[in-house]
């Protein structure tokens, strides 16, 4: 079975048409004291359940995600060979880490993108990383410059595959033009409530070239469960009681069955939530209720 993820061929990728990736962006909130059993627990248990891909990113916790899970590899490195790990850079917060920095911004030049691949590296407690993403689109990128920096990543083994996030459908073309290795997956945001890559090509281009949808934010960052959305959710209940689920797994189960084949984020701190959410793969909608929940989202018909 191919792999998914651009020209990775490893046997543990997760190639399933439903799969999942868990967020570690909260991972470490609430935890007093090291979190590594904390982390052990939580991968082990998405393993359970056949998560096996893991969403980081280097700014993640205020640049400490990647350490607190990479001590974990490195103390358990038997969970190495079981997962795969996603990774993102580009984007340079201001943070009492660095305190030079003025001004957020964005970086995506061949030394920085080498350096913050090399750094995951290190603290990730990994040899190779398997999915090295440009965190956003950057203004003031050479595209010369950033493709042949992705290129020195994956010809020198630090990374399998690259991709980006949050890019449109013709920045993703114009990068591709500069790599030797297509762009393996594009990261991007698509709820129920936010709708737009269904319609501005981004997910006709996934399935065009390829590409790997992965979603972050896949229940709108819970604005779904919010009074303003109250009528939305009490006809999203009534579907979600013909397949037997709540309106969470309802929600994730409309982006997996769409034919691109998105592999939602889920970053829950909670074990019961991330089992039920894990369900959403089971669920396969009727093309109807398909549209009839598009329709409450977009809040009108189909032109």
């Amino acid at each position: 079975m191919p792999a998914r993820f651009g020209g990775c061929s490893e046997s543990k990728w997760d190639t399933s048409p439903k799969a999942f990736s868990y967020g570690v962006w909260r991972i470490l909130e609430g935890i007093d004291g090291d979190p590594s059993e904390v982390i052990r627990k939580r991968i082990e248990f998405c393993l359970e359940l056949g998560i096996t891909t893991f969403d980081h990113a280097d700014i993640y916790g205020d640049y400490e995600c990647e350490a607190a899970f990479g001590k974990v590899l490195k103390d358990v490195p038997s969970l190495k060979s079981q997962i795969q790990v996603v990774t993102k850079a580009g984007i340079k917060l201001k943070s009492a880490k660095f305190p030079d920095r003025q001004v957020k911004s964005y970086d995506t030049s061949y030394k920085y993108l080498i350096q913050a691949a090399e750094k995951s590296l290190q603290t990730l407690s990994l040899d190779v990383i398997d999915l090295f993403l440009i965190h956003r689109p950057d203004p003031y990128m050479n595209l010369q410059e950033t493709g042949a920096a992705l290129n020195e990543l994956v010809s020198s083994g630090k990374v399998r595959a690259v991709g980006v996030s949050n890019f449109r459908p013709d920045q993703v073309t114009y990068l591709n033009r500069e790599l030797s290795q297509p762009l393996a997956a594009n990261q991007i945001e698509l709820s129920v409530l936010a709708q737009d890559p269904l319609w501005d090509g981004t997910l006709d281009q996934c399935q065009s070239l390829k590409m790997l949808p992965m979603v972050w934010s896949p229940l709108a960052g819970g604005a779904l469960f919010k009074d303003d959305h109250k009528p939305v959710r009490s006809e999203l209940e009534l579907i979600a009681e013909k397949y037997q689920c709540d309106v969470a797994t309802l929600a994730l189960a409309w982006l997996m069955n769409h034919p691109s084949k998105p592999i939602p984020i889920i970053g829950s701190n909670q074990r019961s939530r991330i089992h039920t959410l894990a369900t959403a793969r089971n669920i396969e909608l009727e093309r109807d209720d398909w549209y009839k929940i598009l329709e409450l989202g977009a809040g009108r018909e189909v032109p």
